[in-house]
């Protein structure tokens, strides 16, 4: 995989570089080497860093206040789509989308929520870029479960989601949301009931 920099992104790392030298001999070079090496690794995998915006993502440069943030713009085809799909295929009203820690009791809560007769899907991501937009093209309600108040997953549901979706959001921070309260969030976005948000007040999904 070949790299680029942005023409800023260089000039300030060129500057970076001679400021370390200047404060200490051959810290500018320590500071180019974990540079160099850091891009090396997110050559190696460039979807094990976190997603800042879009289809931008950080990877930290270690013993230095610096991160570096990128994208992959070519031959996106050759990274796998990773995911698991729980009833998708019978046209649910609702999709609930986790990533991560949340997917088991979320998996879970969808699998209990179907015995009692909701019509409900689940899309657990694995990875989170490529993103699979395909299967956000039927008009459906989405519900992104996440481990955060500020919501990160559910910004890439809503540009995904095919015009004349719902994409709703369900935050929590401290301890996994329970099967119970899973199952309480299902019925009322089907039942076009609001929400209640805790933490962060100031947006509306």
């Amino acid at each position: 995989m070949n790299h680029w920099f942005h023409p800023e992104a260089r000039a300030e790392f060129l500057d970076s570089v001679r400021y370390y030298e200047s404060q200490q001999p051959g810290l500018g070079r320590r500071f180019l080497e974990a540079v160099t090496d850091t891009i090396r690794q997110l050559e190696a995998h460039p979807n094990r860093y976190r997603v800042v915006s879009g289809t931008w993502r950080q990877c930290r440069v270690p013993r230095f206040p610096f991160g570096l943030i990128y994208k992959v713009r070519n031959n996106t085809d050759l990274f796998s789509h990773l995911y698991e799909k729980k009833h998708l295929d019978d046209d649910p009203d609702l999709v609930v989308v986790s990533y991560g820690t949340p997917s088991r009791v979320v998996n879970t809560a969808v699998e209990r929520a179907r015995a009692e007769g909701l019509n409900v899907g689940a899309l657990r991501l694995i990875n989170l870029w490529p993103f699979p937009d395909e299967h956000f093209q039927r008009p459906a309600k989405y519900l992104a479960v996440e481990l955060n108040w500020d919501g990160e997953l559910v910004r890439e549901v809503q540009r995904a989601a095919a015009e004349g979706s719902e994409v709703h959001f369900l935050g929590v921070c401290g301890d996994l949301p329970t099967i119970p309260d899973l199952l309480e969030v299902f019925d009322k976005v089907l039942k076009n009931q609001p929400l209640e948000r805790r933490g962060w007040q100031l947006e509306a999904w």
